[in-house]
C-alpha cells in the first residue's frame, strides 16, 4: 500500500513538474514575442547594441584588454600585450595549482571509496562530479588570448549588460525628442490653482451665468419703463482676446458691480535666448513651443464650451427658480461641474498627445525637443555619457512643463449684492443666495517682516518655474542661488573698498561730525556716539559678511551643478573596478569547481555565479538609478521648496528676522540643497546595490560610495580653505590700510613744522 502511494506522489509529482515546465515555456515564449514585437530588443540587438560605435565604455575596455575586450572568444593564441601576459602567468600558475588539487581530490575520493565502500563515498555526487572537473579544467586554460573560458564568459555577460544599458539610454533619447517629458505634466503642479480646469472653474461659469440671465431677465421686464432705461446696455456675458488673453467677463451692470470674469491668461514659453534663467543650447525651444500654443489653444476652446455648457445649465436654473416663484430651493447641479471639468482636462491632454504624435510622425518637419547635434553626441557616447547630460534632461522637462500649461485661469467672483438698494441688484441677490452663493472674503495676506519678505523673495527668485510651470528643480535652483550669492558679496566687497577709497568709512566719518557739532555729554549727543560706533563695527565686518557669501554662493554655483556628474563618475569608476574584479576572480571561480564536496557546483562556486548576475544588470540598474534620481530631484525639491515658507512663517512667527536671521537661513537653504542633491544621486549606486542584494551580498559598490563621500569632503575642505585664504587676504589688507593710515597721519603731523 506504501509502495502505490508514492508511486502515485511519485507521478503526480512526475506530472506536476511537466505542467509547470509548459506552462513556464508558454510564459516565456510569449513575453519574449511580446518584447521583441513591442521594442524590438532580441539578443543580436543586444549584442549590436553592446557593439555600437563611441560607446566609451566599450571603447575603455578594448583600450585596457585589446581584442578581449571587444570579443572576448575571438582573442586566441599568445598575449601580445602587457596586461594579457600578467593574466596568462597568474592564469597558468592557478591552472597548475587546480591541476594538482584535482589529483589530490581524486586521491582523497579513491581512498574514500576503499573506506566506505560506496563510489567516490558519501561525501560527493557522482552525477556532479565529471561537470564540476570539466568546467573547472577547461574554465581555467589560458587560450583566449592569455585570458580564460572562465573569464571569457565574465566579460561576455559584461558586454551583455553593456548592450541592455545602451538600448535603454537610446530608448530613453528617442521619448525625449519625442517630447515625453522625465515626469509628464501635469507633474507636481496638477493640485496648483489656475493649472488646470476645477469643478471651481465650472461652478464660477455657472455663477457668472446665472447672475448675468437674472440681470437680463429683470432688464427685459423694466425695459421701457423709465427713459433712462434704454441708456442701459443689456446684460451678457462677453467674449473676448485682449493681449493675446481669452477673457469671459460680465457687461451691462452697472456701478461697482459685476457678474465676474474668468481670464486664461497666455504664458510665454520657455526661450533659449534673451532670458534672466538659465538655459541648455541641447534644447530644441522653438519646436517645444509650438506644443505650448497647441496646449493654450485647446484649453481657450474648453473654456468657451464649458461656459457654453454651465449657461445651459443656468438657463435651467433660473427658469426653474421663476417657475417656484423662488418657493422653493432648486439643487445645484453639482456633479455637472465635476464632470465638465474632467471632460475639458481630457480634450488638453488629448491634444497636446496629438501634436506631440503629429510632430513625431511629421516627415517634412521633423521637430524634436532635442537639438540634432546633442542628440547624435547622445547617441555616440552610449550610456556612460549620461552623466554629462543631466542638466539637459532637467531643462526638457522644464520646457515641456511650461509648455503643456500654458494659460494660467484666474477668476474674479461675482460681486456682494448685499449692500446695493436697486430692485435688479436684489433680485440678483436672492438669485445668487439660490444658488447656495457665498460671497467670498478678500484673502488674507501674511503680514511678514522685512527680514522673512528678503528670505522669500531670494529662494522665490532663486527656484521659481527651474523645473517648468509650478515646479523646482534642485539643481538649477542651487546654481541661481549661487549667482546670487557671489554677486552680493562681490558687491559688499566692493563697497567696502569704495569707502575706503574716498577716506573711510563714511558712516563713522559722518559720526564723528555729528558727535563734534553737538554737546557729547547730552542724549543726542549720546546716541550720535553710539550709531557711529554700530555703522563702524558694520562697516568692519561688510567684507566678512561678503566673503561668506561668495564661499557659499561659489559651493552652490560650482559644486552642486556637478554632483550629478561627479557621482556617477564615481560609480562608473566603481563599475569598471568590479570589472576588472570579476575577470580576476574568474579564474578562482573555475578553481573552485575543482571542489568535489557537496552538491551541484559546489558552495565554493556560487559567488561566482551571482557575479554574472552582477555584471549583466549592474549598468542598466545605473541607468534606471540615473533617471529615477533626476525625477524625483524635481519632485522632492518642488515640495521642501513650497514648504520652506511655511517652515520659516511657523518657526519665526513675529519675531524680528534680522541681518544675522537672514544670513542663517541663506546657509541653512544651501546645505538644504546640497543634501538634497547629493542624497538623491546617490540612488545612482544605491539601486544596483540594493537589487543586487536580492540574490547576492558582498557586491556592492563600496567604492563608488567612498569616492563619492570623498569628493564631498573634499569640497567641504576647498570651502574651509577659501575661508581661510579670504581671511589671510583681509587680514594682509587689513595690514596695509593700518600702515596708510600711520604714513598718512605721520605726513599730517609733519606738515605744520615744516
Amino acid at each position: 500500500m506504501r509502495v502505490i502511494n508514492c508511486t502515485l506522489m511519485r507521478n503526480v509529482a512526475y506530472a506536476a513538474s511537466w505542467l509547470a515546465f509548459c506552462a513556464a515555456a508558454l510564459v516565456s515564449n510569449a513575453a519574449f514575442a511580446q518584447l521583441t514585437g513591442d521594442i524590438g530588443t532580441s539578443y543580436d540587438e543586444l549584442i549590436l547594441a553592446a557593439q555600437q560605435p563611441g560607446d566609451h565604455s566599450r571603447n575603455i575596455l578594448q583600450d585596457l584588454l585589446s581584442d578581449f575586450g571587444q570579443n572576448p572568444f575571438t582573442a586566441v593564441g599568445r598575449p601580445d600585450t602587457l596586461l594579457g601576459n600578467l593574466f596568462f602567468l597568474f592564469n597558468s600558475g592557478i591552472f597548475i595549482v587546480g591541476t594538482a588539487l584535482l589529483s589530490y581530490f581524486i586521491l582523497s575520493s579513491v581512498a574514500q571509496t576503499a573506506h566506505e565502500g560506496e563510489v567516490l563515498g558519501k561525501r560527493i555526487n557522482g552525477l556532479w562530479v565529471p561537470i564540476r572537473v570539466s568546467l573547472g579544467v577547461f574554465g581555467m586554460l589560458p587560450v583566449f588570448g592569455g585570458f580564460s573560458l572562465a573569464q571569457a564568459i565574465v566579460m561576455w555577460f559584461v558586454i551583455l549588460g553593456i548592450g541592455l544599458a545602451n538600448i535603454m539610454t537610446k530608448a530613453a533619447i528617442s521619448d525625449t525628442e519625442m517630447f515625453n517629458a522625465l515626469i509628464p505634466p501635469p507633474g507636481a503642479t496638477q493640485q496648483s490653482d489656475g493649472a488646470h480646469f476645477s469643478s471651481d472653474t465650472a461652478r464660477q461659469l455657472f455663477l457668472m451665468n446665472v447672475c448675468v440671465d437674472t440681470a437680463n431677465a429683470y432688464y427685459q421686464e423694466t425695459k421701457g419703463g423709465d427713459w433712462y432705461s434704454w441708456l442701459r446696455s443689456e446684460p451678457e456675458l462677453s467674449f473676448n482676446n485682449v493681449g493675446g488673453n481669452t477673457a469671459i467677463r460680465s457687461v451691462g451692470i452697472s456701478g461697482d458691480y459685476s457678474c465676474g470674469e474668468v481670464v486664461l491668461r497666455r504664458n510665454e514659453p520657455r526661450q533659449g535666448s534673451f532670458t534672466g534663467g538659465w538655459r541648455s543650447p541641447a534644447v530644441n525651444y522653438d519646436d517645444i513651443a509650438q506644443i505650448s500654443n497647441v496646449a493654450y489653444e485647446q484649453k481657450a476652446a474648453e473654456l468657451l464650451s464649458m461656459n457654453t455648457k454651465m449657461a445651459a445649465l443656468a438657463s435651467q436654473f433660473v427658469d426653474a427658480y421663476y417657475a417656484n416663484d423662488g418657493a422653493t430651493s432648486v439643487s445645484l447641479p453639482a456633479s455637472e461641474f465635476e464632470a465638465a471639468a474632467q471632460e475639458a482636462n481630457q480634450a488638453v491632454s488629448s491634444a497636446v498627445n496629438q501634436a506631440i504624435q503629429g510632430a513625431e510622425g511629421s516627415q517634412q518637419a521633423q521637430r524634436s525637443a532635442l537639438t540634432e547635434t546633442a542628440s547624435n553626441e547622445i547617441k555616440k557616447g552610449g550610456w556612460m555619457s549620461l552623466g554629462s547630460w543631466h542638466s539637459t534632461y532637467a531643462e526638457v522637462q522644464a520646457a515641456l512643463q511650461t509648455a503643456a500649461y500654458n494659460g494660467q485661469l484666474t477668476t474674479v467672483p461675482v460681486s456682494d449684492f448685499s449692500d446695493a438698494s436697486e430692485d435688479m441688484y436684489a433680485t440678483i441677490k436672492r438669485m445668487m443666495a439660490s444658488a447656495n452663493y457665498v460671497v467670498q472674503k478678500p484673502a488674507e495676506e501674511v503680514d511678514y517682516n522685512f527680514g522673512q519678505d528678503v528670505i522669500h523673495f531670494f529662494v522665490n527668485s532663486a527656484t521659481g518655474n527651474t523645473a517648468g510651470t509650478g515646479m523646482v528643480n534642485p539643481v538649477t535652483a542651487a546654481k541661481n542661488a549661487g549667482d546670487w550669492m557671489i554677486n552680493i558679496g562681490l558687491g559688499m566687497y566692493a563697497i567696502d573698498v569704495l569707502l575706503d577709497s574716498i577716506g573711510g568709512k563714511v558712516a563713522m566719518k559722518v559720526g564723528e561730525i555729528a558727535s563734534s557739532a553737538i554737546a557729547l555729554t547730552g542724549p543726542l549727543g549720546g546716541a550720535v556716539k553710539i550709531f557711529a560706533e554700530l555703522a563702524k563695527d558694520f562697516a568692519s565686518i561688510l567684507p566678512i559678511l561678503g566673503g561668506l557669501l561668495i564661499i557659499v554662493g561659489g559651493m552652490l554655483s560650482i559644486y552642486v551643478p556637478m554632483i550629478p556628474f561627479l557621482t556617477w563618475v564615481a560609480a562608473l569608476v566603481s563599475y569598471f573596478v568590479s570589472v576588472i574584479e570579476g575577470l580576476v576572480a574568474a579564474q578562482v571561480w573555475a578553481f573552485g569547481h575543482l571542489s568535489l564536496d557537496g552538491e551541484g557546483m559546489g558552495q565554493k562556486t556560487e559567488k561566482g555565479y551571482q557575479y554574472l548576475l552582477s555584471a549583466l544588470l549592474r549598468p542598466p540598474l545605473m541607468v534606471l538609478g540615473f533617471f529615477f534620481a533626476s525625477a524625483m530631484l524635481i519632485l522632492i525639491g518642488s515640495f521642501v521648496i513650497k514648504e520652506m515658507a511655511t517652515v520659516i512663517m511657523n518657526v519665526q512667527g513675529n519675531s524680528i528676522t534680522g541681518l544675522i536671521s537672514i544670513l542663517g537661513y541663506f546657509i541653512l537653504f544651501a546645505i538644504l540643497l546640497i543634501t538634497i542633491v547629493s542624497t538623491v544621486f546617490d540612488i545612482i549606486f544605491q539601486i544596483p546595490d540594493r537589487v543586487i542584494a536580492w540574490f547576492s551580498s558582498g557586491l556592492e559598490a563600496q567604492m563608488a560610495k567612498n569616492m563619492d563621500a570623498k569628493i564631498e569632503n573634499q569640497a567641504k575642505a576647498a570651502m574651509g580653505w577659501a575661508g581661510g585664504a579670504g581671511a589671510v587676504i583681509q587680514g594682509a589688507r587689513g595690514n596695509r590700510k593700518n600702515t596708510d593710515r600711520m604714513v598718512q597721519s605721520n605726513q599730517q603731523s609733519k606738515g605744520p613744522s615744516q
